[in-house]
């Protein structure tokens, strides 16, 4: 008996070529495993575990990766080798409790079904590995288990950043039906898939081999846009290939730091040319829109726990904001002093401008065109916006009276608050300087808060214009006979620009200050240019040399004995091929017809193509050359009203039937044929089931 050699036995095998030993993955480059290693030890962010009712907390903008697998298969066990290196970091002492809100380990547990929830693990703020409830057999209640199901499919459809889903398979039992349908459900929400045959050490090479080969075989026939083109085998207790596993996940991590740098460096090279003008310039000012909704803010959200989402508000972030402006002005004038520079930083409140983003508060999905038509159809509304607001060119008195420096100069009023050409009331908070020096590190955790919060409902229209009309009108008197009051007792002049020559003024100045700005602007554009150039001459140099090394191989052909066999048979002109194939075809097709379901007929005829695949694959072993009929795997495949055609087709493969049992003969041409038919009817098998359903 020819031993056939388990070259599939292996840590990671190509789809698309398996038997390559020569290939190399880019995620196995020296740099890739450093930048891995890296990833996995910045240590782990937690995040707040998730059921059915509180996906809607899902967001953000790091990609997922979720594991998915058939309960007991070793998922928790997996993660935590791959997150901290061993398979069980948790204490047994740990209260349940602390397992679930600060989980930084999947739980494990010989208890099939322990996974309940979904809990999430954070790399390095550049992906997240998500451990999702485990199908199949579990010790739980339907209730529970319908909920895991509820769970899982919510996930699979409202996640937008989830990159990759890893269908964990237990290499020792092999593909279960409930894997085959998570690949259907994946490729239908078009998901990528990538396939891990777990607990390889408890397996023989050959086990290993056959069922790398059968995972292999079927990936082969599903789209390979959706499926990732390597299946790992690893062992979550003793870490064989947890290595490769952890390189070929963190390519994600790789691309998403990738674009995230890509997408900063116009930010920094804008900077990079402000910075040198601010400092060379005889005199500079830097003008911050803030709003008189700083004054609602306060002190206690900005220091403490950034992470209570009870204490989040629409509201109150909007005040949170503007009172950000206002200290980051206040600090950037202070570090201007220290650095001996001649520029001032202030910060100013426009007014109500009535300008496009006033549709937030008219419609609740803020679309321009509905909140315009609004205003024509109701003049109620149309007038109350009016009053309320001011136009656009009012709405840049202050900006344009700040940027002219008529406060007096450029190097007066620093670190100010003006609101209608006049300083303006500000928020005591404003004046800490410790809480100004801290702001660039809590704006950042605060955004992050902000992207984890439920979007909350907008109320309508008419209700926030109903429950601000009032409060909005003595607001703005209150504040407006406050103005007035304070600049009488200052002495300052009236908050207006006279018509006269200083107006000729200030327009020359304005007109200045926006040549210098385009001009920088213009500059920044040349060096964004030059660089896409040089990016897309060496993208030519490159395709050029590939193609040129692509002329240079040598172009051989080689053909199998059996193929040149099968083609000496077609050129011969075989009398008897056209009616064999005429049969195949129609046998096929009543075996798709008389199916209940695409599922079962899916199954049926992957169980036919893996018969002929392992009768020509091994053609040597005696326990492929028998098909018994009474076998309870193929009663069920097969139901009453299809065995009949399931033996037709076995008949035309080359099998002979004797009594319940098959015997395959030792031509192997029909078994061959038959199996590219029945690949080409899995490739097109929602196609042959559309043209039965009507007449079924």
């Amino acid at each position: 008996m020819v031993r056939v050699q388990p070259i599939l036995a292996r840590p990671w095998v190509h789809i698309r070529n398996a038997t390559d030993l020569s290939h190399r993955p880019s995620w196995l480059g020296h740099d890739h495993l450093q930048f891995t290693e890296r990833l996995f030890s910045k240590g782990i962010q937690s995040h707040p575990i998730l059921v059915a009712q509180t996906l809607h907390k899902l967001k953000g903008d790091v990609p997922h990766v979720a594991f998915a697998g058939r309960s007991n298969v070793g998922k928790s066990t997996l993660l935590n080798m791959l997150l901290h290196g061993r398979p069980n970091p948790v204490p047994q002492h740990m209260a349940e409790r602390k397992k679930l809100f600060d989980a930084k380990a999947a739980p494990v547990s010989a208890t099939p079904g322990r996974t309940r929830h979904l809990f999430r693990f954070e790399l390095g703020g550049a992906m997240i590995l998500a451990d999702l409830p485990g199908y199949g057999y579990a010790r739980a209640s339907k209730e529970v288990q319908e909920g895991w199901r509820e769970l899982v499919d919510g996930y699979l459809t409202n996640a937008d950043r989830l990159e990759r889903v890893v269908s964990l398979v237990d290499a020792r039992v092999g593909v279960k039906s409930s894997d085959e349908e998570l690949w259907e459900l994946l490729q239908e929400r078009e998901r990528q898939l990538m396939v891990v045959l777990t607990k390889a050490d408890q397996c023989t090479p050959e086990m290993l081999n056959r069922s790398m080969a059968h995972v292999v075989s079927l990936l082969e026939m599903m789209q390979s846009s959706y499926v990732w083109p390597y299946v790992h085998a690893v062992s979550g207790l003793h870490g064989h290939g947890v290595k490769e596993l952890r390189a070929s996940i963190s390519m994600i991590a790789s691309d998403f730091v990738t674009r995230q740098k890509r997408e900063g460096t116009l930010q920094q090279a804008l900077t990079a040319e402000l910075l040198p003008l601010l400092k060379k310039a005889p005199s500079a000012r830097v003008v911050a829109v803030s709003s008189t909704a700083h004054l609602g803010a306060n002190k206690e959200l900005m220091q403490g726990d950034l992470m209570a989402p009870d204490r989040y508000t629409q509201w109150g972030a909007y005040c949170q904001s503007k009172l950000a402006n206002v200290l980051f002005a206040k600090e950037l004038n202070r570090r201007f002093q220290e650095a001996g520079w001649k520029a001032t930083a202030v910060s100013c409140h426009p007014g109500g401008v009535d300008t496009d983003l006033a549709r937030w508060t008219i419609t609740p999905d803020g679309d321009p065109q509905k909140a315009t038509q609004l205003r024509k159809d109701t003049p109620l509304v149309d007038t109350v916006a009016t009053f309320l607001t001011r136009s656009v060119k009012l709405g840049a008195n202050t900006q344009v009276f700040l940027a002219a420096g008529k406060d007096g100069d450029y190097t007066a009023s620093g670190g100010e608050y003006f609101d209608n050409m006049a300083p303006g009331l500000t928020n005591p908070v404003a004046n800490d300087e410790a809480l100004g020096k801290v702001l660039p590190v809590v704006i950042p955790s605060a955004w992050q808060l902000v992207q984890t919060l439920p979007r909350r409902k907008t109320a309508p229209w008419w209700a926030l214009l109903l429950s601000g009309l009032g409060f909005g009108v003595i607001f703005a008197l209150l504040l407006r006979l406050w103005s007035w009051r304070r600049q009488a007792q200052k002495g300052l002049p009236a908050p207006a620009v006279k018509r006269d020559g200083r107006l000729k003024e200030l327009l020359a100045t304005v007109r200045c200050h926006t040549k210098e700005t385009r001009e920088a602007t213009a500059s920044l554009r040349q060096s964004a240019e030059q660089q896409e150039r040089l990016y897309q001459m060496s993208a030519l140099d490159f395709q050029r040399r590939m193609d040129d090394a692509t002329r240079r191989r040598p172009k051989r052909m080689e053909v199998a004995p059996e193929s040149l066999q099968l083609l000496r048979t077609l050129v011969a002109g075989d009398e008897g091929y056209p009616q064999w194939f005429q049969r195949a075809s129609a046998a096929v097709q009543r075996l798709v017809t008389q199916s209940s379901s695409l599922a079962v007929a899916r199954r049926s005829l992957q169980t036919l193509l893996l018969i002929l695949q392992n009768r020509i694959v091994h053609p040597s072993l005696e326990k492929y050359r028998e098909v018994n009929a009474s076998s309870t795997r193929f009663r069920e495949t097969f139901a009453e009203e299809r065995q009949a055609i399931a033996a037709e087709l076995l008949c035309l493969a080359g099998f002979e039937q004797r009594g319940e049992s098959f015997i395959a003969s030792e031509d192997l041409s029909q078994a061959e044929r038959l199996r590219d038919l029945l690949q080409e009817a899995l490739r097109d098998l929602k196609g042959r089931w559309s043209q039965s359903a009507p007449a079924a």
